[in-house]
């Protein structure tokens, strides 16, 4: 009766596994990241698109003091909340 082991890995082989997996987790974080980075980039962009609108409301509205003065507000609080303004 032969009895029908499986062969154990050898120390390299293990080794070498081992290493694959690694190289896995590494390549799993480097898409975390970039998917992470995509969806950022993405805010960004909506974000920087809608600021630009609101400027050129704020251009039509210059005429109208109270209007503008309001807009310029709020333009200057969505740069301090991104980070683009020290203090606002």
């Amino acid at each position: 009766m032969s009895e029908n082991k499986e062969r154990k890995p050898t120390y390299e082989e293990a080794l070498e596994e081992l290493n694959r997996f690694k190289e896995l987790e590494e390549m799993y974080k480097i898409a975390e990241m970039l998917k992470n980075l995509k969806e950022t980039t993405a805010l960004n962009i909506k974000f920087e698109n809608e600021l630009i609108l609101v400027i050129h409301q704020y251009m039509a509205d210059a005429r109208e003091s109270n209007r503008a003065h309001a807009i310029r507000n709020l333009i200057r609080e969505a740069l301090h909340q991104k980070g683009y303004l020290q203090n606002a």
